[in-house]
């Protein structure tokens, strides 16, 4: 069964760093009053970049790769 996640080490800034570009792009991309759609992804969003901030290592679905390429 192919793996549906990766893991990011956050070491070094990195997890910090990348959690405040995607919290700017949810704000900037997917705006509050948006579909239904727009909403989820915006939510999904925030709470990586709040994982990526706390945790050392994180898991991240494949789903999510090409927002964060």
């Amino acid at each position: 069964m192919k793996k549906r996640t990766f893991e990011f080490n956050t070491a070094e800034g990195k997890g910090e760093a990348l959690a405040e570009v995607l919290q700017q792009y949810a704000h900037a991309a997917y705006p509050p009053g948006g579909s239904e759609c727009a909403t989820v992804t915006r939510t999904a969003m925030l709470e990586l970049a709040e994982k990526l901030a706390a945790l050392k290592i994180v898991e991240i679905s494949t789903r999510q790769r090409p927002t964060l390429v």
